[in-house]
């Protein structure tokens, strides 16, 4: 029934006109994702203006595309063991961590703290109990980065599952497996499968501190406040 394209600001908009139902509807794309679907107006007037699009004679339905982040920078992931575990990944476009899984097969058996039971395909975490959880790879994180490990907010929330040295720092230098130490702050035990997403890893850039000894600091309005001096 009709296309045209407007581009703008590196923004090429193509709305198509197409028969829906009793009503004729209109779509935008921006760079092949929608923007708007809804109700075609009999007259409109489009306004452009950087990545903001106004149509008059409104409401419209406007669908906001998810956010992606662009940026990468390459991890190097050594697989250890016999395992079946995929690389890790993220969940969503524009999660900010990866997820890290529970290794329990094929793994070494270590010192105590991993637990007699750890080499099978669960392991039981009972109430106030710790232990460290394989995940079955090292890494070697790029020059000036570190890989910070934290819980994953579902386990924290509805099962008080945490990692006691949360965040955990995986160094750029460090060239061991990723291990996970959990605990169980809650009343019940908790299964743990292999495969099971234990924690969640981000990548940080990392700035070294310059340490310079002075006799005295520049003053400040707050001063030595601190421990709720701000309130509460």
């Amino acid at each position: 029934m009709g296309c045209r394209c407007i581009i703008f600001s590196r923004i090429v908009l193509s709305p198509t006109i197409s028969p829906f139902g009793d009503m004729v509807r209109i779509s935008f794309f921006a760079f092949g994702m929608p923007i708007y679907v809804g109700p075609c107006p009999d007259k409109f007037h489009l306004i452009v203006m950087w990545r903001v699009v106004v149509m008059n004679n409104g409401p419209y339905n406007w669908i906001t595309p998810e956010p992606t982040i662009t940026r990468t920078v390459p991890i190097k992931f050594k697989r250890l063991y016999s395992h079946n575990l995929s690389l890790p990944k993220y969940q969503t476009a524009g999660a900010a961590g990866f997820d890290l899984q529970a290794c329990l097969i094929d793994t070494p058996r270590v010192p105590s703290l991993f637990g007699d039971d750890f080499n099978c395909d669960s392991i039981t975490l009972h109430p106030g109990e710790k232990r460290l959880v394989h995940t079955g790879f090292a890494v070697a994180v790029a020059d000036g980065h570190e890989l910070q490990i934290r819980p994953r907010s579902g386990l924290a929330l509805t099962h008080e599952i945490i990692i006691l040295n949360s965040p955990g720092t995986i160094d750029a230098d460090y060239r061991g497996e990723i291990i996970i130490g959990l605990k169980n702050l809650s009343t019940q035990p908790f299964l743990i499968n292999h495969g099971m997403r234990i924690a969640q890893a981000v990548l940080a850039p990392v700035v070294r501190v310059q340490c310079i000894e002075v006799t005295e600091l520049d003053s400040t309005t707050r001063g030595i406040g601190g421990f709720g001096s701000t309130g509460y």
